[in-house]
């Protein structure tokens, strides 16, 4: 098997005579690599159930800083030690030889940005991985567990904190993609963390400061402070409000005198009609101005030339 991209691009590795080895293929490889892009590059990658460590490998190729390997069959790490050997990668190539669920247990939490796993093909270990990775934390935040298995095999997780964001069949296979999310705090410890912030936000505030005389003892409060200014003082040139009168004779100055030229409108009596003659009068006088009849006193409509008189 050739290596298909990054430094040792072409390479090619030893794979070890089991029965239970399955390489990945090449076209599949380089589609997960390419869909990784530039998150590969310094990156801690973690490869469960290596078998000949190709996926390692490649993503030591590609830029990854570090790799952990974890496999049980001694024929598989022998091939695999040969293989870092090979490549140049030793130095940058830890191999754990146990089998993975005591693996996980033994490892660090929040140590790796990649874990790839690849099961035995139709087992039921997809499941256990994902609960495991989980619970022991062992992605950092935002990190990537990819798991390669049967298209017809649920990798649904259990754990909550990591999320399936897409499946990509290739074949009668397929990859799963997971992502570590940002762990929660529990909702009272939010919810005291908020109170805590709001109560430092206020008392830091301008505002606090102004007003921090009013939790004072009452005999070293500052007496122009609210509550103790007392009633409004006059304003310049006019009596106090407090003495005013009725509102609606401001000073106690009775109804607006009459304009200059205008009879005080208080002391009218009825309007009385035009010149004093009556309703009747006025009616009268009306109908001589605007006798009844056709408008303007024309009579009925003429006939037009054209047209007899139907009349």
């Amino acid at each position: 098997m050739k290596i298909t991209g990054g430094e040792a691009c072409g390479r090619s590795i030893d794979i070890p005579a089991h029965p239970g080895v399955r390489p990945t293929g090449s076209l599949m490889r380089e589609a997960l690599f390419n869909v990784l892009g530039k998150l590969v590059e310094n990156s801690h990658f973690l490869d469960l159930f290596a078998g000949s460590g190709l996926i390692g490998f490649e993503a030591l190729s590609r830029g990854a800083s570090f790799l952990t390997v974890v496999e049980k069959t001694p024929a598989c790490v022998e091939t695999i030690r040969a293989n870092a050997l090979k490549l140049g990668y030793e130095n940058k190539t830890k191999i754990i030889q146990t089998d993975f669920r005591k693996a996980i247990k033994s490892l660090n939490a929040d140590q790796f940005n990649i874990i790839f796993a690849d099961p035995p093909y139709m087992s039921d270990h997809c499941k256990l991985v994902t609960k495991l990775v989980a619970e022991m934390k062992l992605l950092k935040v935002n990190g990537l567990l990819i798991v390669e298995h049967s298209k017809d095999v649920s990798v649904e997780p259990e754990d909550r904190t990591l999320r399936l964001i897409e499946c990509r069949p290739y074949g009668q296979s397929a990859f799963s993609f997971f992502v570590q999310k940002e762990p929660r705090e529990p909702r009272e410890n939010a919810d005291a963390r908020a109170s805590r912030e709001r109560a430092e936000e206020i008392k830091n505030s301008p505002q606090s400061r102004e007003t921090s005389n009013l939790k004072a003892p009452r005999e070293n409060r500052d007496t122009k402070g609210f509550g103790h200014r007392g009633p409004r003082p006059p304003r310049e040139g006019g009596d106090n409000i407090n003495s005013r009168g009725p509102r609606s004779f401001r000073d106690n100055r009775g109804p607006r005198p009459p304009k200059e030229g205008e009879d005080n409108k208080d002391s009218r009596g009825p309007r009385p009609f035009a010149d004093n003659r009556g309703p009747k009068a006025l009616r009268e006088d009306r109908d001589r101005r605007r006798p009844r009849g056709f408008g303007n006193n024309r009579g009925p409509k003429k006939p037009r030339n054209d047209k007899p008189n139907m009349n």
